[in-house]
């Protein structure tokens, strides 16, 4: 199904659940009663149909019951049958929401079928029915631990990719762009001018919170970035007041471990005048090394 922000294993057990959905359309034209799923981390699975005469209540009561899966479980769904509306004209779809636990959303997909007099031929995936949804099962530190590797690499090639991209447009070509990122892999300091001048292009004092945490989320994955390299800090998963989230923790020199959440830090500063981002990098080190 390509299901965004699943791993390769979820994503292939909606799609065989979708293909079950299928037959099921095929072998019921008015309708087919919702089911849930839940696939384990042995790979095993299981499937709950849910007769109701109403379809929106069978799949409340299978959200309901999918929410309370322990965490043996990687991956849950739910999936149903109904209208579809695409630039091609009303049709029919199964839906699918996929939600692999520890990750902060789901996801509805839809795959679009037409009956004809020999039965059902799908039509593709229908792209403008993806959204993402609210996670099934709740997020807890241990479910989201799950991703934590995935999401430090993430991190990582976020600052990496936007840093290249600020040198191409400094330079004006690509040519040296091999030097420049190699610099950055070595020591990445050596991309704090560039940040500094890309900084200086906005007027920060007047933010909230949420367009402060966007807007200065390269500066806390720059701040993670060099508290990894240089300071051996580490990602990790806790709860604060906001929920689950994710930190950096570091030993610190009274032989406790200290930790930091670069971007509600650098969020920090989206109500304030914009100081040098030297600064801003002082500040965290003190804070993991008080």
């Amino acid at each position: 199904m390509g299901v965004e922000g699943v791993t390769d294993v979820c994503d292939d057990f909606v799609t065989g659940l979708v293909q079950e959905a299928l037959i099921d359309a095929e072998d019921h034209p008015e309708g087919f009663a919702p089911f849930g799923a839940v696939l384990y981390m042995d790979g095993t699975d299981l499937v709950n149909d849910y007769q109701a005469g109403d379809p929106d209540a069978a799949l409340r009561l299978a959200r309901s019951e999918l929410s309370q899966v322990g965490d043996w479980a990687r991956c849950v769904a739910m999936v149903w049958n109904g209208a579809a509306h695409t630039f091609d004209g009303d049709g029919e779809a199964v839906y699918a929401e996929v939600y692999e636990l520890g990750r902060p959303q789901g996801r509805i997909v839809a795959m679009g079928y037409r009956r004809d007099q020999w039965g059902i031929l799908p039509t593709g995936q229908i792209a403008s029915v993806e959204e993402a949804t609210d996670p099934i099962v709740a997020l807890r530190v241990d479910l989201v631990r799950r991703h934590l590797d995935e999401w430090a690499a993430d991190n990582r090639e976020d600052l990496r990719l936007f840093v290249e991209q600020l040198n191409a447009d400094v330079q004006g070509f690509y040519d040296q762009r091999e030097a420049y990122m190699r610099a950055f892999d070595d020591d990445p300091r050596t991309s704090q001018p560039l940040l500094e001048d890309w900084l200086s292009g906005f007027s920060y004092g007047r933010l909230d919170r949420e367009d402060a945490v966007a807007l200065l989320a390269p500066v806390a994955r720059y701040v993670a970035e060099v508290l990894i390299r240089l300071h051996a800090a580490r990602w990790d998963v806790t709860v604060d007041d906001a929920g689950v989230c994710h930190v950096l923790v570091v030993d610190g020199d009274d032989g406790r471990l200290h930790q930091i959440d670069p971007y509600a830090f650098v969020a920090e500063y989206g109500n304030a005048p914009l100081p040098p981002l030297s600064t801003i990098l002082q500040r965290a080190t003190d804070l993991v090394h008080r």
